[in-house]
């Protein structure tokens, strides 16, 4: 699917609620979210952006974040089959939706890269575990939750759990149906006490494209 995966669009909107003791705030913001491939020697990647009303890059998250969650499913590439442990664990049902429920954690012996993690502008990386929700018809995850393998000391990140549900998208245009995150809910603790939480929820994908004005002698065309 990451080779299908076309130059997309969304609306992003991002709820974070931030919280010590009794204390909290809450706000709610909208960005473009952009989803890029691009072509590597080893394959395809997936590159994620965020602009604001204004077309500034920014960065909406208000704790710490995992990125790359367009390929939330890469854990299970067959290719990345040897570098986590699974465990299935038995049937579920998500609303009306029966699914299959799979555990895995990385190995951090076999494992070659982790999951970079953004905190305060600084990023480090982590090999994670959590639990897949599968659609036993087609095999396409309907809801991914990761937590870290271990506390990050050099960040002092105790935990940080992402649960990522997913929805077929169908790009008209190109006659492509895509399995896109729709919504992702992240939790955090930090180790002094403090403790977060945020919402992104994803709609209205689309292909990007530039739309250019060529003006002659003060004419637009």
């Amino acid at each position: 699917m990451a080779r299908k995966i076309p130059n997309l669009l969304a609306k992003e909107m991002v709820a974070p609620a931030i919280y010590r003791q009794n204390s909290a705030r809450a706000l709610v913001d909208t960005y473009s979210f952009r989803i890029q491939p691009v072509s590597t020697a080893t394959g395809v990647e997936l590159t994620e952006s965020r602009v604001d009303t204004w077309g500034n890059t920014v960065d909406a998250t208000s704790g710490p974040s995992v990125t790359g969650h367009s390929l939330g499913w890469f854990y299970f590439y067959p290719g990345n089959y040897q570098k986590s442990r699974f465990r299935y664990l038995g049937r579920q049902k998500i609303g009306n939706q029966q699914t299959y429920v799979l555990a895995f954690a990385q190995d951090p012996t076999k494992a070659s890269l982790g999951t970079n993690i953004i905190s305060k502008s600084v990023t480090c990386s982590s090999y994670l575990q959590g639990v897949a929700w599968i659609d036993p018809n087609t095999f396409g995850i309907v809801r991914l939750q990761t937590d870290l393998l271990m506390p990050l000391d050099g960040i002092e990140l105790k935990q940080l759990r992402t649960t990522l549900n997913f929805s077929p998208v169908y790009i008209a245009s190109k006659n492509l149906t895509l399995l896109m995150p729709r919504q992702i809910d992240t939790v955090w603790h930090f180790t002094n006490g403090t403790t977060g939480r945020e919402q992104h929820v994803y709609s209205n994908y689309r292909l990007f494209g530039v739309t250019t004005t060529i003006v002659y002698g003060g004419l637009k065309k």
